[in-house]
């Protein structure tokens, strides 16, 4: 025989212990949830605040070959810049982009190694320097 409580203000027996667990359980999910929801809101808060800057639109003039590089060649508001690219960038390269040449574009430029400038193109000489390299050069949205 089971021997339960009886509350005798409302007639009704307390909560069995599993019950008591189970409803615990659904609250601290609520909670987790909860707190997912808020944190997820903060964060999204705070991107909202954030004004990325876009990346200059420049004009491609020439592609160039070089010892360390592939040398991009832009015409920007102040006047015309060598930048050291990626070799795939240059023609018969892997992601060759001649086609942009006389386009306006966007540059994509990561902190990368390449060979010392002081190595003058010594392909024995192990010395590196850390460039901002282009990457990627994309069409500019008209």
């Amino acid at each position: 025989m089971h021997n339960r409580c009886i509350d005798a203000s409302s007639g009704a027996s307390p909560p069995a212990f599993g019950e008591v667990v189970v409803a615990a359980l659904r609250a601290a999910a609520l909670l987790r949830l909860l707190l997912l929801v808020v944190v997820g809101l903060a964060a999204g808060l705070a991107l909202a605040g954030c004004h990325r800057e876009s990346a200059p639109v420049v004009t491609l003039q020439a592609l160039e070959v070089g010892d360390r590089a592939c040398y991009v060649v832009v015409a920007t508001d102040s006047g015309k810049q060598s930048l050291e690219g990626d070799f795939d960038l240059c023609p018969d390269g892997a992601r060759e982009a001649s086609a942009l040449i006389g386009q306006r574009v966007i540059l994509t430029q990561h902190k990368e190694r390449v060979q010392a400038a002081s190595c003058q193109g010594n392909p024995e000489c192990d010395r590196s320097d850390e460039v901002d390299l282009v990457v990627a050069i994309t069409p500019a949205p008209n």
